[in-house]
C-alpha cells in the first residue's frame, strides 16, 4: 500500500474558519451542552479558568517528564511507582510518554505503552474542544494568553487546530496583535512561536511580517513551515522556497505538510513526483522537481493572486453502512482517518449511513438510511439536530444558509433548521442514488437507469445526459467547473464534458463515491472492493486504504 503523502493536522488549519465567524447558533448550543453535561461553565471567565486549571508550570512539566523516565529505572519500586503516578496524572502525561516510545529501552517503552494505553480512555478532548470554540465566540479578555500556555500541552491534533483557530479570531482586535503574541515568537516553547507566527505572519501590516520572518530559519522544522505559510498568506513569496527546502530536511510529516501546500500553490504546474514513504531518494527527487519547479516559476509568479484557503486538511471522512456494529442493530460506522490511516474519531451510533458531510465545529450531518432521518451529531455521536422523512435515504447536504438539502428515492427538497420544507421536486424514472445542490443555486441528481439530471432553481430540467450503464446500489458523482462531471462507472472513474465525452479516466472498479480534489488528484470509494484510494492526475494509485465494510461516501478535507 503506497503511504499517504497527506498533511497532518496538527501543522495545518481549518480554513476558513467559516464555523467560528458565523457564530453558528446550533454549534454554540451543542458546545454549551457538552459544558454543561460536564459541570463546566460556559461564561467568559469559565472558560479561561477551564484552561488555566489544566496548564503546567515549567516545573510540572519537568517533574513529568522525569517521572517517565524512571519507568526505565534499575529498582521495580521505583518503575512501579512511576507508573502509578503517571497514570494518576491522566491525558497530560501523553506528550511525554509519546517522546520516549522509540527509546532504546524496552522496559521504558512498555511501561509507558501501558499508561498511555490507561490515560487515552474517558472523555477525550470533547470538552476542551468545546471550551476552545466557545471562547472564539465569546473572547473574553485574556483569551491569547491563557491559549498560548496551554499549547504546549495540547496532545491531540485535533485540538491544537481548534486552539489555533480560535487564536486567530481573538489574536488581533482592531488591526492590532495581542501584546502576547509578539513576545510568543521568541518563547522556548515551539508550539507557541509557531502560533504565533501563524496569526502575525498573514497580517498586512508589514511591520508585523517582519517580526515572523526570523522563524523562517527556526531550528524546529514546524515553526518553519507555519511561518512559511504565514508569511506566503501575507503575500510575501520568498517564503515559498523555505518549504521547498523543507521537503527533504525535515521530519516526514512537516515534509508531507509542505509538499501539500506547494501542489496548492503550483496547482496544476506541480511536478508529477510524490514525497509517498519518504525514503532519502525519493525525497531528494522531489525535492529536486520543487526546485526546477520554483526557479522557474518564481520570476513571474504573483503572489498576490494566490489562495491557499481551499487547501486539504488531510481527513478522508468515510462512511460505510454494513460491516460494522451489526450486534448492536445500528450497522454502520462514520469515521475520519488522519494521514497515518488510524481514526481520529468514530460515530457508531448512526442507522446505516449512507452519506455524510463534516461540519464546522466537529459535528457531522448523517443521512441514516434504516433510521429514515437525517443527524447532525457530535464527533461523540450525541444528536444535536435531525430531520425525519418518509422514504429511504440517499444524500444530505448542509447549505451556507444553513439549510439542509435532503434527497431520497423519489425526491429532493430542502429543509430551514426549524424543518420547514421549502421546495420538493421529485425525481425522473427510476429511484434516485445521489443528488447535491451546486453553487449556482440548481439541482443535480443521478437516477439507478445511469441518468444525470440537472434542475434549475424552480425545478425545470435543464440537461439529461446518460453517464454511467444501470447500477444497482448508491452511486455518487460530483460536478466540476463548466458542467464537466466525475462519476463512477463499472470499471473506472471517468470525467465527462457537457456533452458525455470522456476527458479523464482512471481504473477503479465500481466506485460509490468520487471527488476532484483541489491539487487535482481523484478520490474514490467502492462498496464492493471495500476500499478508498486515491489517484494522480496521470491516473497512477497514490494512496488506498482498505476496509472491513463497504464504504459508500469518501471525503477528503
Amino acid at each position: 500500500m503506497p503511504a499517504l503523502r497527506l498533511l497532518v493536522l496538527t501543522l495545518l488549519l481549518p480554513f476558513p474558519l467559516a464555523g467560528v465567524l458565523r457564530g453558528d447558533d446550533r454549534a454554540t448550543a451543542y458546545e454549551e451542552g457538552v459544558l454543561k453535561d460536564a459541570g463546566i461553565g460556559s461564561d467568559g471567565p469559565a472558560l479561561l479558568e477551564f484552561f488555566r486549571k489544566r496548564t503546567l508550570s515549567d516545573a510540572e512539566q519537568a517533574k513529568i517528564a522525569d517521572t517517565v523516565r524512571r519507568l526505565g529505572d534499575v529498582s521495580f519500586a521505583t518503575r512501579e511507582k512511576a507508573t502509578i503516578d503517571l497514570i494518576a496524572l491522566g491525558r497530560v502525561t501523553r506528550p511525554y510518554l509519546r517522546a520516549v516510545l522509540m527509546d532504546r529501552d524496552p522496559e521504558l517503552v512498555r511501561r509507558a505503552e501501558r499508561c498511555l494505553a490507561a490515560v487515552e480512555g474517558g472523555a477525550g478532548i470533547t470538552v476542551p474542544m468545546a471550551v476552545a470554540r466557545l471562547l472564539a465566540v465569546k473572547q473574553p479578555e485574556g483569551s491569547v494568553e491563557v491559549i498560548l500556555n496551554y499549547l504546549p500541552l495540547a496532545d491531540d491534533e485535533l485540538l491544537d487546530a481548534e486552539l489555533i483557530a480560535t487564536l486567530l479570531v481573538v489574536g488581533i482586535r482592531a488591526g492590532k496583535p495581542d501584546p502576547a503574541l509578539p513576545a510568543a515568537l521568541k518563547d522556548g516553547k515551539a508550539s507557541r512561536r509557531g502560533a504565533a507566527a501563524l496569526v502575525l505572519g498573514r497580517q498586512t501590516d508589514p511591520e508585523h511580517r517582519a517580526l515572523v520572518r526570523p522563524l523562517l530559519k527556526d531550528e524546529d522544522a514546524k515553526v518553519r513551515l507555519r511561518a512559511a505559510e504565514a508569511l506566503i498568506r501575507g503575500k510575501e513569496k520568498e517564503a515559498i522556497a523555505v518549504l521547498v527546502a523543507l521537503l527533504d530536511d525535515a521530519p516526514l510529516a512537516v515534509a508531507w505538510s509542505a509538499e501539500d501546500l506547494l501542489s496548492r500553490i503550483a496547482a496544476d504546474k506541480s511536478p508529477q513526483v510524490w514525497l509517498r514513504a519518504g525514503g532519502e531518494a525519493q525525497r531528494k527527487k522531489c525535492r529536486d522537481a520543487w526546485d526546477a519547479w520554483w526557479r522557474a516559476a518564481a520570476p513571474q509568479f504573483d503572489v498576490a493572486k494566490l489562495d491557499l484557503d481551499q487547501r486539504l486538511l488531510g481527513l478522508t471522512l468515510i462512511c460505510a453502512c454494513d460491516g460494522y456494529n451489526q450486534a448492536t442493530g445500528t450497522p454502520g460506522r462514520v469515521w475520519e482517518v488522519g494521514p497515518d490511516g488510524k481514526p481520529r474519531w468514530e460515530i457508531n451510533a448512526a442507522n446505516y449511513p449512507v452519506d455524510a458531510q463534516v461540519l464546522p465545529g466537529n459535528r457531522v450531518l448523517i443521512a441514516e438510511q434504516s433510521g429514515r432521518k437525517v443527524t447532525e451529531r457530535g464527533i461523540d455521536g450525541k444528536v444535536i439536530w435531525e430531520h425525519a422523512v418518509n422514504d429511504s435515504l440517499v444524500s444530505c447536504q448542509r447549505l451556507q444558509t444553513g439549510n439542509t438539502f435532503i434527497a431520497t428515492y423519489r425526491e429532493v427538497f430542502e429543509v430551514t433548521p426549524e424543518g420547514k420544507v421549502l421546495y420538493k421536486y421529485a425525481g425522473g424514472p427510476g429511484s434516485i442514488y445521489a443528488a447535491q445542490r451546486l453553487r449556482n443555486g440548481h439541482i443535480a441528481y443521478l437516477g439507478s437507469n445511469g441518468t444525470f439530471v440537472e434542475l434549475d432553481e424552480t425545478g425545470k430540467e435543464l440537461r439529461s445526459m446518460k453517464v454511467s450503464p444501470a447500477q444497482t446500489g448508491l452511486v455518487k458523482f460530483e460536478v466540476l467547473a463548466g458542467g464537466r462531471i466525475l462519476v463512477g462507472q463499472q470499471e473506472k472513474v471517468v470525467e465527462l464534458d457537457g456533452e458525455g465525452k470522456v476527458l479523464w479516466e482512471c481504473t477503479f472498479a465500481n466506485a460509490n463515491s468520487v471527488m476532484r480534489m483541489p491539487n487535482g488528484n481523484t478520490l474514490a470509494s467502492s462498496y464492493t472492493t471495500r476500499r478508498v484510494a486515491e489517484f494522480d492526475r496521470g491516473g497512477k494509485l497514490v494512496w488506498e486504504q482498505k476496509l472491513e465494510g463497504g464504504p459508500l461516501q469518501a471525503h477528503r478535507r
